[in-house]
């Protein structure tokens, strides 16, 4: 496997992992959940950019194709078997939210139109996967760009001028306290085409820049978190809300480069399982409550449900944890699922960025 691509799946790793911290019952209030939301999510729009490469003779109706398969099939696959699966769950608890008509009613609902959003009455079943549409338009309007835009400071100019655009559409809207979202998360591919883009346009000064980061870089990390911590905003992506967009920019641009220093300097390691199988992990991180709810059980309700620094650590653990013969199964015997309909997925890292 070549250096880029071992610390580019580590980086992958770290970042869903703090996915499923994110979601975890560790305090929303805490400093370090605020660190981490502050560039988590760029984080992902940033390595897909990174990772896009153009294909000689690759056309418009291949990208969708093979984009479609890769992001779309898991947002549907995944989001109907969560449903199925908590749905049933509601029933043996005596709370199938889920299986009334209602219920399907608001299921469909997110699942065609593809937002989230923080209303509590809509039950949505599998909040992470809206990234998945989001990422598939993002990567459409930069193939756009990319393909007819030679002039790399002219694509430079357009992500930015696109995302200050969706930024202030979004104050509009707060201000003017109107509840309006693009259908599959549009309006957020806007401001993660940003991300996508220097992911790109600066792919070859990235490249230079991490083949010389070694371990003396780590020293750089504590400057690099607090001068994170001091910017820190209260960004939610997902919901297309922003604070600041400069603060956005910092946060997001120091985060990833702490935790690509990270990746680079421990080489080869576990992380690269879960980088690997990232979709995978972020359309099933659903189970966390319920693992968590089995270790609960299993320490005679020594460990608590309730928010806290130990339950949220230890149920992003055994999160994490349970999801390894989940990964498993599915590349082994439901491949079909991840949008793979020719051959098993690789279990471990491919040779290849994918």
């Amino acid at each position: 496997m070549k250096k880029h691509e071992e610390w580019i799946d580590n980086l992958k790793g770290l970042g869903i992992i703090l996915i499923v911290f994110h979601h975890s019952f560790f305090p929303s209030n805490s400093i370090v959940k605020h660190y981490f939301i502050s560039f988590m999510v760029p984080l992902f729009f940033f390595i897909s950019g990174f990772l896009y490469n153009q294909k000689p003779n690759f056309t418009l109706w291949d990208y969708l194709k093979t984009r479609f398969n890769r992001l779309i099939i898991p947002y549907l696959s995944f989001n109907i078997l969560a449903y199925l699966v908590l749905g049933l769950q509601g029933l043996i608890t005596k709370k199938a939210h889920y299986l009334t008509i209602s219920g399907l009613k608001n299921f469909l609902e997110y699942l065609f139109y593809g937002i989230y959003t923080h209303n509590p009455d809509r039950h949505v079943v599998n909040i992470p996967t809206w990234f998945l549409p989001c990422l598939f338009f993002t990567g459409l309007f930069f193939y756009i760009i990319d393909k007819y835009l030679k002039s790399r400071n002219l694509k430079l100019l357009i992500i930015i001028v696109l995302s200050v655009l969706i930024f202030f559409e979004s104050k509009l809207l707060e201000w003017n306290h109107i509840d309006f979202r693009l259908p599959y998360s549009l309006d957020i591919a806007f401001m993660a085409l940003l991300f996508y883009g220097l992911g790109n346009i600066f792919k070859t000064e990235i490249l230079n820049l991490v083949q010389r980061v070694n371990k003396f870089h780590l020293l750089l990390i504590p400057i690099l978190v607090a001068i994170n911590i001091y910017f820190a905003n209260d960004t939610q992506m997902s919901t297309n809300g922003y604070d600041n967009y400069f603060k956005l920019l910092i946060c997001s641009i120091l985060g990833i480069s702490v935790f690509t220093i990270i990746s680079k300097v421990i080489g080869k390691s576990f992380l690269g399982y879960y980088g690997a199988n990232s979709i995978i992990v972020l359309c099933m991180q659903w189970i966390d409550k319920m693992s968590y709810s089995i270790i609960v059980f299993l320490s005679f309700n020594q460990l608590s449900k309730n928010p806290g620094y130990i339950s949220g650590i230890v149920e992003t653990i055994v999160c994490m944890i349970f999801l390894i013969p989940i990964i498993y199964i599915i590349n082994q015997y439901f491949p079909f699922l991840i949008g793979n309909f020719k051959q098993k997925t690789k279990l471990f890292p491919s040779e290849k960025p994918s």
